[in-house]
């Protein structure tokens, strides 16, 4: 009720309502302003309390800062299966341990070093340089007659006690794989003289260890050494294929390992300015072995004198290796194996 409304009254005589008809009481107004000021202060205690727990949950979800070394070992295991997965899925396993698999950076076609090996007549300087063209083009001329027989097969024995029987190409296979045909070297006038071959032995390196294995020796009129090719007819030997994986950071590749109890010794290049660990990595089919370089702080790197040089790092197996294959984390690929003492 508002004030012309009670003026209104008395002019008329009325009498004025009770108070309570006017305004509502003091007390229930205060009562009810006690219970807006409760209801908001419960309101804003949920909402604290909502926004605390979601803080929490949050700061116990985001990655913590670890040394290193710790982050170091996540990245390395998950390499580690990715690095298992493509070597099972190559194919490549079975012919690996029982099989003929020779190595990377080798060649069938061995030739000797030019610049020890060229056989030159006084001065004729034309003469050599078109004998290293030859050699570097793999371009040869036959001036004799090549050993008929055909080899047959060949038992190779393998350091793991086991043995394979592969053929052996003859003479004149050999010679069609040495010789690569007419090439730039030829419109040069530039070839190499083969004159003879005998059949005897060369080293190998495979997947299964150092192994002798039958090779031609050519005779070169040119050379005081002989062109040698390996005789294992090509079908015999196994070509591992490129890996699937691309290369890994922060790892360096490893050339090979000696196997010593259950020791490891990796044989690798060192780096510059990094501090390399060994890492392993082991189920009951393979072992991944790696060197992880770590990037040292600003402050302490120096001159890099020692970089590429051989260094090697020990990793413990927890059970002897056995028949199972030892695969580098950095290249993906597999790793030759060495007997220690």
């Amino acid at each position: 009720m508002n004030e012309t409304h009670l003026a209104e009254l008395l002019r008329e005589g009325m009498p004025m309502p009770p108070r309570a008809a006017v305004d509502p009481p003091m007390k229930a107004i205060r009562h009810r302003a006690r219970r807006r000021r409760a209801v908001a202060v419960c309101t804003a205690a949920v909402v604290t309390l909502a926004v605390t727990a979601m803080t929490a949950q949050l700061v116990r979800s985001a990655p913590q800062s670890m040394p290193p070394a710790q982050q170091l070992t996540p990245t390395f295991q998950e390499r580690s299966q990715q690095v298992i997965a493509a070597w099972q899925a190559s194919g490549a396993d079975a012919a690996w341990r029982t099989g003929l698999v020779a190595l990377p950076s080798q060649e069938l076609t061995r030739v000797p070093a030019a610049s020890a090996s060229i056989y030159v007549d006084g001065d004729q300087s034309d003469l050599a340089q078109k004998a290293k063209a030859a050699l570097s083009d793999g371009h040869y001329r036959l001036a004799g007659t090549l050993p008929s027989i055909q080899p047959g097969q060949y038992e190779i024995d393998f350091p793991d006690g086991g043995r394979l029987t592969v053929p052996v190409v003859s003479a004149a296979q050999a010679y069609a794989a040495v010789d690569r045909g007419d090439g730039p070297c030829a419109n040069r006038g530039c070839t190499l003289t083969i004159t003879d071959a005998v059949l005897g032995t060369a080293v190998l390196r495979t997947s299964r260890g150092q192994i002798d294995v039958p090779a031609w020796q050519f005779t070169v009129t040119e050379l005081t050494v002989p062109v040698i090719r390996i005789a294992v007819a090509p079908s015999a030997i196994t070509i591992l294929p490129a890996p699937s994986l691309p290369p890994a950071e922060g790892m360096t590749a490893v050339d090979s390992v000696t196997v010593t109890g259950q020791d490891l010794t990796l044989h690798y290049l060192a780096g510059c300015n990094v501090t390399e660990t060994g890492a392993i990595h082991e189920t009951g089919t393979e072992v991944v072995v790696a060197v992880i370089a770590t990037p040292k702080p600003p402050g302490d790197n120096g001159v890099c004198l020692a970089i590429g040089r051989p260094a090697t790092i020990t990793v413990h197996l927890d059970v002897p290796l056995g028949n199972r294959v030892l695969l580098d984390a950095a290249l993906s690929g597999p790793v030759p194996v060495q007997t220690g003492p």
